[in-house]
């Protein structure tokens, strides 16, 4: 006959290497609840869109600098899976 108990569970927290960055206490690297890499993200894609607003001339370092950043933030956010 099948017991009908119920049994309690021992409930272990995550090791800090499985949480999430903005689930990790004290972060130093997140501004606001946004990475530090994502802050430069934005800042790169912010001023290429405001200098083409602008109808100035955005240079191609600052334009391969922008799509790399792109690039290697949302390749490493995920890469570690």
């Amino acid at each position: 006959m099948p017991d009908d108990t119920i049994k309690p569970v021992e409930v272990v927290p995550a090791p800090a290497a499985v949480l999430a960055p903005e689930q990790l206490p004290n972060d130093p690297s997140m501004i606001g609840g946004v990475s530090l890499r994502g802050w430069i993200v934005i800042l790169f894609s912010l001023t290429v869109c405001v200098m083409s607003f602008m109808n100035r001339e955005v240079v191609e370092p600052l334009h391969s600098l922008a799509i790399a950043a792109v690039s290697y933030y949302f390749g490493h956010a995920t890469g570690k899976k």
